[in-house]
């Protein structure tokens, strides 16, 4: 995703080539020759300029091109941010926005199931709370994504399209097992631990995933991060699961936003 090669320590202050080897060379051919020594666009764009007045000099029998390394350093790092600026994902809206449907979505399963005697199965509404959460945060995710990666080809796109369908490869999965074990006879407890922790497990695989494929380590905090608070909620057990994930969880992406936006203004 940016621009690949360095000024080497090869490159020495002058570069000059032998006059006999160049005469009866137009000054378009002259030009081409100083190119061919970079090979990527932000050297080229470099030798546009400095070869402009030494290539007329082709009469004397030499060409000589004068490298500034620390100039051409100082180009290849300005592009790289400016590149870097481009593609960057606003993580606080990001991580914001799933902190926000995972706390909303999973209070509303706890308090669907809180103070029965005997364990109810959650409320139908608190499901729809639940998922309309998620699919908001899917969206966000999806749109913003897909606009700061807009016009970008090859691996980096390639990786981050498979990288979307898995998640929602990951989900389809996810609720044909839970049509299965309600097929299956399961009870209602079983069900329900399965359909609130089956989506935090989803979550967070893809968090480690995405975190490894970009190297992104709050991507891979948050990930692990989900993993360990719904171990400790699925061992607690079905009616205490909400609240835990509610708080640790949503908790959890909210830290994460803090900690994005503060980096972002640094």
């Amino acid at each position: 995703m940016y621009p690949r090669g360095l000024l080497g320590a090869h490159f020495a202050d002058d570069l000059r080539t032998d006059g006999h080897r160049l005469r009866g060379l137009g000054v378009g051919e002259h030009h081409a020759i100083a190119q061919e020594l970079a090979e990527t666009e932000g050297i080229t764009a470099f030798l546009d300029n400095q070869v402009g007045e030494t290539v007329d000099q082709h009469k004397c029998g030499t060409i000589t091109v004068r490298f500034d390394p620390q100039a051409a350093m100082d180009l290849l790092t300005d592009t790289q941010r400016r590149t870097g600026r481009a593609l960057d994902v606003n993580g606080a809206v990001l991580y914001g926005v799933w902190g926000m449907a995972w706390l909303i979505g999973y209070l509303a399963i706890w308090l669907s199931v809180h103070g029965h005697a005997v364990y109810q199965p959650p409320a139908a509404w608190a499901f729809s709370v639940l998922g309309v959460g998620m699919v908001a945060a899917l969206v966000a995710t999806g749109l913003t994504i897909g606009r700061a990666a807009h016009g970008v080809t090859g691996v980096s796109s390639s990786s981050g399209n498979m990288y979307g369908w898995a998640w929602l490869l990951g989900f389809v999965g996810l609720y044909a097992v839970l049509a299965g074990l309600s097929r299956a006879g399961a009870s209602a407890a079983v069900i329900g631990l399965f359909a609130s922790a089956g989506p935090v497990l989803v979550v967070s695989l893809m968090y480690l995933v995405g975190g490894a494929l970009w190297r992104d380590r709050t991507m891979v905090v948050v990930g692990g991060w989900l993993v360990l608070v719904n171990v400790v909620a699925v061992l607690l057990g079905v009616e205490p699961f909400g609240l835990i994930m509610g708080i640790a969880g949503g908790g959890g992406f909210l830290v994460a936003a803090a900690f994005e936006a503060r980096r972002r203004r640094s």
